[in-house]
């Protein structure tokens, strides 16, 4: 008689599962403890065929991680040598433009009107891809100074507040300090398509820092 069938004959440890010892290959029996008293089975451990499940999941993910990466590189290099893609219009010529569905028709040869009513209107159908700054001349214009100001010269501005001593400050001293501030974009809030959206320029400003 078996130790276990002894142990299930006097009524203890009833229904136990049986476990193989892997050194002697019997079916043994012991337990494990549970709220003080021996009930279960002892499991066999195997530590070595554990770390070597532990080991070969470690290098299956060192070497998929390798190959992603191999992977990744190899299409970042194939796209940098991807040639760009030509512009399909660059050997062409312009032949004209076309209007908006209803779009107002509006002079584009100069200033047109005076004081607050006083317009021009930038024609940008005129501006080259590549250099889309509005020239001086041409740059829009939504309302003109009134002729009741003095002249230009005579411009100054007061500088107070928290500086150690007011100065008033005139134009001509301003221009010498100004400097280059970059190219920027202006647009009217009333520009629309009646006006050929013509009350929009884009030019190299200089300015005074304050």
């Amino acid at each position: 008689m078996t130790s276990r069938e002894n142990l299930q004959k006097n009524g203890k440890f009833q229904n136990l599962p049986a476990v193989y010892n892997v050194s002697s290959k019997k079916k043994t029996c012991s337990s494990l403890e549970e709220g003080g008293r021996r009930t279960g089975l002892r499991h066999v451990p195997r530590q070595k065929n554990a770390m070597l499940t532990r080991r070969s999941l470690l290098r299956a993910t060192l070497l998929s991680g390798g190959a992603l990466f191999v992977d990744l590189a190899g299409i970042s290099r194939a796209s940098g040598l991807r040639p760009q893609r030509k512009d399909p219009f660059a050997s062409g010529n312009r032949l004209g433009t076309l209007d908006f569905l209803n779009e107002g028709s509006v002079p584009f040869d100069g200033v047109q009107g005076s004081e607050l009513d006083g317009r021009l209107y930038s024609d940008l159908s005129a501006l080259e891809p590549y250099n889309p700054t509005t020239p001086t001349e041409t740059f829009y214009i939504r309302t003109r100074a009134s002729e009741l100001l003095p002249d230009m010269t005579a411009w100054q501005v007061n500088l107070g507040g928290l500086v150690e001593k007011p100065i008033n400050l005139g134009i001509e001293s301003l221009q010498k300090t100004a400097r280059p501030m970059g190219t920027h974009l202006m647009e009217c809030a009333g520009n629309v398509r009646l006006a050929r959206f013509g009350l929009l320029s884009t030019g190299n400003w200089t300015g005074v820092a304050v």
